[in-house]
């Protein structure tokens, strides 16, 4: 949906709309445009003649971003940063919680101990930070500590997911707590990504109809003036 509305906008922007402003443009000294028709002037002439400059820039953020994620400290930040931003920050948690569940759980029941396979689970979390502050609890685990309590001193996962590590402890049940701790978690990633179409639907809907609106505008405020001119 964003691609479509991009590509409709450059397209309307860039090409379509600069048909209709040659008109006003050779009105433009016997007539004073409005702000809106000289503001989406001006974003059609920076499209029409900066496009191979905004591609370029593109481009070169893109590959930035990617060689900065490439080193390890960059890859900490920038999955730290992901993490904090509203509805995709709460929806990558979750599914890095379920998939260190089902994993853990997989490998556990699988009869592998508990040392190589907490040396694995630092490579499936998808999330290079989360990775990090579960190395530390790993190195705490290996010092002696229980990985509940060491998953609380961490203070990066959730408390759902510590109580019920803490309880197949107890019980000797790691397999089915964690196969809890994955069911929970898998339902809480559904109901994540109901709340944000619910709420991106509503969000494109006001942007799409005040992209239309200042269109409009700048379409035909100077035909009410040159109307009001004529009189």
């Amino acid at each position: 949906m964003v691609l479509v509305l991009s590509a409709l906008a450059v397209v309307l922007v860039g090409f379509t709309i600069p048909k209709f402003l040659q008109i006003y443009e050779r009105l433009g000294s016997t007539v004073v445009l409005p702000l809106p028709t000289r503001a989406l002037m001006v974003v059609s002439s920076v499209i029409r003649n900066y496009w191979d400059v905004g591609i370029a820039a593109l481009i070169t953020t893109v590959v930035g971003v990617r060689l900065y994620r490439q080193k390890p400290a960059g890859a900490i930040r920038s999955d730290r940063w992901l993490l904090h931003l509203p509805v995709v920050g709460e929806l990558l948690r979750k599914v890095a919680f379920s998939r260190f569940a089902h994993f853990f759980g997989t490998l556990h029941e699988a009869g592998l101990e508990v040392a190589p396979s907490l040396a694995l689970m630092e490579r499936l979390f998808g999330n290079a930070y989360l990775s990090q502050q579960f190395r530390r609890a790993v190195d705490r685990v290996m010092a002696g500590d229980s990985l509940s309590s060491a998953l609380q001193r961490v203070g990066e996962f959730p408390p759902v997911v510590i109580n019920m590590i803490a309880l197949g402890e107890r019980t000797g049940r790691m397999s089915q707590s964690l196969a809890n701790v994955s069911r929970y978690f898998d339902r809480e990633v559904d109901r994540t990504i109901k709340q944000a179409l619910t709420l991106f639907g509503p969000i494109m809907l006001v942007v799409l109809a005040g992209v239309f609106v200042v269109m409009a505008l700048a379409f035909y405020l100077p035909m009410f003036g040159l109307l009001r001119g004529i009189r």
